[in-house]
């Protein structure tokens, strides 16, 4: 079993990102917003506790963490919903929504916050 890499500024595990990787991939070569869609509904996001189940990842889940897991899986769950319709959601919104899963992660965000509308 391989262990998630984990970020240690955050406590959180980088390999979490792979949820969203070909979205933001596909976004940011310019495929458009439908496209972004199609992989949304053809591979939605994983909650944070599906992709390192307690059982196979015992210490992933943490005290430290476990309120940054909650909002992740709150996001997934936004994600499979909002975004598998690309008339629900703007450039913008995608650019603020992989920002907040970036801070989460990362401590930092992918697109500059300036004139994200």
């Amino acid at each position: 079993m391989e262990l998630p890499q984990i970020y240690p500024i955050t406590g959180m595990s980088v390999d979490y990102l792979g949820e969203y990787s070909s979205k933001i991939s596909i976004f940011i070569s310019g495929e458009g917003l439908e496209k972004v869609a199609n992989f949304f509904r053809k591979f939605p996001a994983k909650r944070y506790e599906e992709r390192f189940p307690q059982s196979k990842y015992p210490d992933v889940i943490n005290e430290v963490n476990r309120e940054k897991v909650k909002r992740l899986d709150e996001l997934s769950e936004i994600a499979n919903s909002r975004f598998t319709d690309a008339s629900k959601f703007s450039e913008g919104d995608f650019k603020k929504f992989i920002n907040e899963i970036y801070k989460i992660i990362w401590n930092t965000t992918m697109f500059p916050e300036k004139g994200i509308d």
